[in-house]
This record gives C-alpha cells, sequence and structure tokens, in this order.
C-alpha cells in the first residue's frame, strides 16, 4: 500500500454574540462547548503571559507561521482585528500558508482551531497534530546539508544533481509496510517511511540543491499517495521515489519508471487535481551540453574508436591542480555525432589533478560515444591548463 494521510481539521466556533440596545452595542463572550477530534476533546482556553496579539491578517498569518515552523501543537492568539467574518478569514488564513508550503502541509496530520470573545477582541486557540517536532525537523535539515555535501559535486548540472538524489533515496530508504511512519525524519533516522516521508526527503533534498520542488497529493492506483513536482531548466515534471523502490527492498535496485514523468504518462495510474499544480506537458530528455564541434580537436594519439566495457570509468589527469568549480559542464559523453548527453558524475582528487568520470547507468552495448573536455577548464589558481579542448571516442564492446 502506498498510503498517505490527509490533513484533517475542526473548526470549533464560540459565537461572538452581539445585542444591538437602541444605538447602544453591548458585548457578551461565550464559553465554549466540548468538542471532539480523534477521540480527545479540544481546547480550554487559558491566559498565558506569552499569548500573542494580532491586530491585521497579516499580523495572524506571520504568527502562524512562526507556531507552525516550530511545531507548537498548542496556543492562543488574541486577534484585535475585523471580527465580522472570522471562522473564514482563520480558515483561509491556515489554507494559504499550508498552500505555499508543500513540506509544512504535509508535516501536519491535523488541527483546529476555536475562539471567543468580543467584537473585535478574541482570542483565538489553536490545536494541532504534527507527525515531527521541531528537533526532529532540525535533526532532518542537518542531515539533508550533510548527505548533499557528499553526493552533489559543483560539476553538477540539474539534471546529474536530481538524479543522484533520487538514487540516494531509493538506496537508503525501504517502504514502510507497517504504515506507521510518515516523514523524512523516519526516512533518515530508521531508514523506513511512507510515501509522505519519500517525498519530503525529495522536496528537502531538491530544494536545498537549488531545484524547485513541490510535493503533490492524490492517489496512486487508487490508494492516497504522494510524490514530487520537480522543475528542471523552467519545465516541470514529475519524480516518484516511492514507486521507483521495490517492494519488498531490494539493496541496490533502483527504478525509472517514475523518473520525471509528464502529466499524461503519470495519469496512467496516479490521479491528482491538476488546476492545483503547474503543468507538465513536456517528455523529459537530459539536458544535452552545448557542443560546437569546432572548439574541439582531436587528441595527438589514435584514440579514436577505442574498445571499451560498458561500465568503464575514466580518469583524466591534469598537471596542475585543477578549480573544482571550473569543471561545471566542460567535461561530458555523447553518443558520438549528437548533442545527445550521456548522464555522469565528476569527482575530483584529494590532490586535485585526476578527474574521474563515472555513472550509475551502463554504456550501451555496440555504443559509440565521444569525451569532450573543453579547455576552459582553470587551475586552482586561475591559471589554464589546457592548451586546447579535446575529445576522445570510444565503443563499447561488452
Amino acid at each position: 500500500m502506498r498510503n498517505h494521510k490527509r490533513i484533517s481539521k475542526v473548526i470549533w466556533i464560540l459565537s461572538l454574540i452581539l445585542i444591538l440596545e437602541t444605538m447602544n452595542l453591548s458585548l457578551i463572550s461565550v464559553k465554549s462547548s466540548a468538542a471532539q477530534l480523534s477521540g480527545n476533546s479540544v481546547l480550554e482556553y487559558s491566559a498565558s503571559i506569552d499569548e500573542k496579539t494580532a491586530y491585521s491578517v497579516e499580523d495572524l498569518n506571520s504568527i502562524l507561521i512562526k507556531q507552525f515552523q516550530q511545531r507548537e501543537k498548542n496556543f492562543t492568539v488574541r486577534y484585535k482585528g475585523d471580527t465580522s467574518n472570522l471562522k473564514s478569514l482563520i480558515g483561509s488564513t491556515i489554507d494559504g500558508i499550508l498552500k505555499s508550503d508543500d513540506y509544512l502541509q504535509s508535516c501536519i496530520n491535523s488541527y483546529q482551531f476555536g475562539y471567543k470573545g468580543v467584537r473585535n477582541d478574541v482570542t483565538i486557540s489553536f490545536e494541532l497534530s504534527f507527525y515531527t517536532t521541531k528537533i526532529q525537523e532540525d535533526y532532518v535539515n542537518l542531515q539533508v546539508t550533510a548527505i548533499l555535501k557528499d553526493i552533489i559535486k559543483v560539476s553538477m548540472n540539474d539534471d546529474q544533481k536530481e538524479k543522484v538524489i533520487h538514487d540516494y533515496i531509493v538506496t537508503h530508504v525501504a517502504y514502510d509496510t507497517t504504515l506507521s511512519r510518515f516523514s523524512a525524519y523516519e526516512a533518515l533516522k530508521n531508514g523506513t517511511t511512507v510515501c509522505s516521508g519519500y517525498a519530503q526527503l525529495a522536496y528537502k533534498m531538491l530544494n536545498e540543491s537549488g531545484i524547485e520542488t513541490k510535493i503533490v497529493v492524490g492517489t496512486g492506483n487508487g490508494e492516497d499517495h504522494a510524490w514530487n513536482l520537480v522543475k528542471l531548466n523552467d519545465i516541470w515534471y514529475h519524480l516518484d521515489c516511492t514507486w521507483d523502490d521495490p517492494v519488498p527492498d531490494v539493496m541496490g535496485r533502483i527504478g525509472y519508471n517514475y523518473f520525471n514523468l509528464n502529466d499524461s504518462t503519470i495519469l496512467k495510474d496516479h490521479v491528482f487535481v491538476k488546476a492545483d499544480y503547474p503543468a507538465s506537458n513536456h517528455i523529459y530528455s537530459a539536458k544535452s551540453p552545448i557542443i560546437v564541434e569546432k572548439e574541439f580537436v582531436g587528441l595527438t594519439k589514435p584514440y579514436k574508436d577505442t574498445a571499451v566495457v560498458a561500465t568503464k570509468e575514466w580518469n583524466i589527469n591534469f598537471n596542475k591542480q585543477v578549480d573544482e568549480v571550473s569543471l561545471k559542464d566542460k567535461i561530458f559523453i555523447c553518443k558520438k555525432g549528437t548533442s545527445v548527453y550521456f548522464p555522469i558524475i565528476l569527482q575530483l582528487s584529494e590532490d586535485k589533478k585526476t578527474v574521474r568520470i563515472i555513472h550509475n547507468k551502463p554504456f550501451e552495448l555496440g555504443g559509440n560515444y565521444t569525451i569532450y573536455i573543453n579547455k576552459n577548464i582553470n587551475g586552482i589558481y586561475g591559471n589554464a591548463n589546457l592548451e586546447a579542448s579535446v575529445k576522445r571516442d570510444f565503443i563499447i564492446s561488452n
């Protein structure tokens, strides 16, 4: 099962009773009556010295954002703004906050609010249930930063970053068949979670890597489900790390059936409200580097059509230390005679003189490829080490 819990909410209203007497306005406060949510009685208000005060919708919005980010479960806000349509105002404020923060929305299990007071001066009580605490979210942030530092290289473009993040999640997280773990925290701490945890972790890692991402909530094969929308080169694609991870978990196995799909493809077994999300209308193709053939020259030795194995990894040696930043989009592999990009990862050695080309996907058997090395790679002190750009052809023999 690919369950994803939806947020439940209960609004309990302590009415504002207004009694008009010959132009004089009498205001009467009403006490709360009991209400229930998941078997627990809702809020009983008591004044607090740390109660927040809002004088406008903007103030209320700011206070709620801070309280939600701190994962505060119970708090009150004194509201001294217009109370003529208070129920709608509070509800739309919360909805606006959650719609603007997919990650926060996916971390909330339920919420409820109630209020009491007089016209233009009420106390609003909030009660929320989160899947994680503030301490656990801090753990997620620290872990994500550490993981990205290890797997993301400055030479990678966004396509490469997305792929290594996808592969990391699929190989380090297993689907929680007990359906009791719902967060990125569980994914990182215990290695298991349901789809919401996969989507949260992908959201965190991709956004921190500079790739705009959303969490999509819908159904998959008729069951509640969550996955991601990823923006690459100004185009949106669907990414479902959960469904690319086999159940039961198989160590090292990575699927790509749900890697960067468009709307029409993913809608074959996923359902979501299209109007709530950016349109995805393109078929994905990894970004090809800009190749200007005349900028490259052949190597002095006859390396043309060198036969190598499908798992071949190349080492490029330089005579001086290389500036890692200058490697970005300067070394790449394409199918021979085309601009079809083959996904690679560049790793710079500790002595900064060797660039290793690695890849998770094997070369195509019998395929012809070309390595391009742009001359605009700088030494660590800014001096260029290549007199000319070079290329090397090779063929996959076995």
